[in-house]
């Protein structure tokens, strides 16, 4: 085989070399793929079996209805009527915060891995020397006013910043209660802004 029939067989060679490496890099961008939909199909079920209670899961109820709405991954979610903290209003749409006490135990049941996802919210009216942090690594959220009969009165208070609330503000369910200080507004929307920070890590995280 001549000098010519070498180069063929070289040019041949080179380009079976560039289809392979080509197949193997969309073979691997498809496995990436696949395994990103397999991480949100597994968020989603995980969304519907753990955070929604056992009886909404066959419930009758729909959009609209109180108590229900859909979390920020599309899935409806049932809960008892609870206090949130509205900190994004926009023209159809606001986004809330949950109160939450864990009957009266604030974190003392709570995994310590979790309690990065909560800070304290101090009632209204309650000396700073009657009162007891449930998280020391986190700031304090101060009630300014309250509104009408409803208090939030437990002094074990959270607010949870992970797993936000999105509702539709023309619904029957929303009804003003309180209000906190200026300062704590600021702190909580610096709080929120970490937690997405954090979000956006592990998510960056997860898909190496």
């Amino acid at each position: 085989m001549g000098v010519a029939g070498n180069r063929c067989l070289f040019y041949c060679a080179c380009l079976l070399a560039v289809a392979m490496g080509e197949q193997c890099a969309a073979k691997a961008t498809i496995e990436k793929e696949e395994n990103r939909l397999l991480r949100i199909q597994a968020h989603k079920v995980n969304s519907e079996r753990n955070r929604v209670p056992e009886y909404s899961m066959n419930s009758k109820k729909k959009l609209g209805d109180k108590g229900v709405w859909v979390d920020r991954h599309g899935v409806m979610q049932e809960d008892k009527p609870r206090y949130h903290i509205i900190a994004a209003r926009h023209r159809r749409k606001v986004k809330e915060y949950r109160i939450m006490s864990h009957g009266g135990k604030g974190l003392e049941n709570v995994n310590e891995e979790d309690w990065p996802e909560y800070i304290n919210l101090k009632p209204y009216d309650v000396a700073d020397e009657d009162y007891v942090k449930q998280n020391e690594e986190a700031p304090t959220l101060e009630i300014a006013h309250t509104y009408g009969k409803r208090k939030i009165d437990w002094t074990t208070s959270v607010v949870r910043l992970s797993d936000p609330v999105v509702r539709d503000i023309d619904c029957d369910e929303l009804e003003k209660a309180g209000q906190l200080t200026e300062e704590s507004l600021e702190i909580l929307l610096e709080e929120l802004r970490k937690m997405e920070g954090r979000d956006h890590l592990a998510e960056k995280e997860g898909r190496r």
